[in-house]
């Protein structure tokens, strides 16, 4: 009895698949739908490259909003105050090099001329560090006084 039961269920469903074939389509959702547990629809769709592409950056992005333990922020700001404090004392030892070199002329022209490239060299590479952290420190600002604005706008909501 169950065996014919079997039978006659796996007939009406080839029967059924058929019509859909020969009507020229067959809806790939529709069987998920009767399964005896819940599936996403959005699962179920095939995603192009840039769909795939923008889910990444989103769940990256999520990755990085998420909260750093009280121990992990005070470690994150000590590195910090001693990426800047070693910038500072690299700046102000270039300074004094160069203020060194100038109270110390040695009268050849070109020993003067390349120490003085050196000198821009190390103050345009010191220059770009700079930027950079500003860089950092302004797109840090803007993250968080996004986030602040965002929320007063949805408050006003």
């Amino acid at each position: 009895m169950v065996k014919d039961w079997k039978d006659e269920t796996r007939k009406l469903q080839q029967k059924k698949l058929q019509e859909r074939r020969v009507k020229g389509y067959i809806d790939y959702e529709e069987p998920a739908t009767y399964a005896p547990f819940h599936i996403e629809t959005d699962d179920l769709k095939m995603i192009g490259n840039t769909e795939r592409l923008a889910q990444r950056l989103k769940k990256k992005s999520e990755e990085r909003a998420r909260p750093l333990s009280p121990a992990s922020q005070q470690w994150m700001q000590e590195i910090r105050a001693e990426k800047e404090r070693l910038l500072r004392e690299r700046i102000r030892l270039h300074a004094e090099h160069v203020r060194e070199r100038g109270s110390r002329q040695t009268g050849n022209p070109a020993d003067d001329m390349r120490s003085a490239q050196r000198e821009q060299e190390i103050a345009l590479q010191l220059q770009k560090e700079v930027e950079l952290r500003r860089k950092e420190l302004e797109y840090r600002f803007t993250a968080h006084a996004a986030d602040a604005i965002d929320a007063v706008q949805h408050r006003k909501k």
